[in-house]
């Protein structure tokens, strides 16, 4: 999960009380967990534009295992909306960045691979030692073994993935909303296009009806297909996230959500066997998967 630069850890149980707090790293990044081990990325350094990126394994007692410092641009590490996510399986950790993504060996962080160097990589999860990552640059979530090789590309009715979380064989993204407003700047008639495209990608042109979805909703992807089985819209996300789609039964809010100042679903993560978070500006939802 994405933490945005926060200054402690913090443990909740599955009914959103607060457990533990942890001071042992500062400028948390982001956070995975694989097993016995948790993974914390965090920013290392004195001023904006001299500070990189490390990550720290520790024990689920929070005791130090190791630590080792990740070769990333300098500047702060977190750049827009892109910042270094991580996910894990037992022999590979994945950090994406704004730059690519970087896998390592989770055992002494030696670096396996590095990939997708132009697509603008965001969010990313584990699944049967594959990882799914959020490509903002072409609307995509691509499907990389620990080499860092792409094995899958999986496109569908949804643009600017953001975050990604799986659970079974079922992968959920959201929207960086933020992206369109921000790096779309012409209009044509029925269509924007998108100010951040490569030289030699096709523009990608969405539907002026689409525009208000984009940020709003869930899209489920199936797993390893890829095909989209579902979309979860969401109404008013500005004020409060609640499941409004009647048409997608097997996922449900049990809780409402006022969030700050974006007007977008910010981020998702798995929390457990059968259940997913959704978070922005420092507040929660939980969504029971049935």
């Amino acid at each position: 999960m994405n933490a945005i630069c926060c200054r402690d850890l913090r443990i909740f149980s599955p009914q959103a009380e607060l457990l533990r707090t942890v001071d042992a790293v500062t400028d948390i990044v982001s956070v995975a967990c694989n097993g016995d081990v948790v993974y914390v990325a965090h920013q290392v350094g004195g001023g904006a534009f001299d500070s990189h990126v490390s990550v720290a394994s520790f024990s689920l007692d929070f005791d130090l295992l190791g630590d080792w410092q990740v070769d990333t641009p300098p500047g702060p590490a977190t750049v827009g909306l892109r910042t270094y996510q991580l996910a894990s399986t037992q022999q590979a950790l994945c950090m994406s960045g704004p730059d690519k993504v970087r896998i390592f060996q989770t055992a002494g962080g030696d670096l396996l691979g590095t990939a997708l160097d132009d697509c603008l990589p965001c969010g990313v999860a584990s699944h049967d030692n594959m990882f799914y990552v959020a490509c903002l640059a072409d609307h995509s979530v691509k499907g990389l073994n620990a080499n860092g090789e792409v094995l899958h590309s999986f496109q569908g009715e949804f643009h600017f993935p953001f975050e990604v979380a799986i659970l079974g064989n079922s992968l959920f993204l959201t929207e960086a909303r933020e992206s369109m407003l921000h790096e779309w700047k012409d209009e044509w008639d029925d269509y924007i296009h998108a100010q951040s495209v490569r030289p030699g990608q096709r523009l990608q042109r969405i539907k002026r009806d689409e525009r208000g979805t984009i940020g709003r909703r869930i899209v489920v992807l199936d797993l390893p297909s890829g095909d989209q089985r579902q979309v979860i819209r969401l109404k008013n996300v500005h004020s409060s996230f609640s499941r409004v789609d009647d048409t997608s039964p097997d996922v449900f809010a049990d809780a409402e959500m006022k969030s700050g100042d974006g007007d977008n679903v910010g981020g998702i993560c798995a929390l457990s066997a059968n259940q997913l978070g959704l978070y922005d500006s420092g507040q929660w939802v939980m969504l029971q998967v049935k």
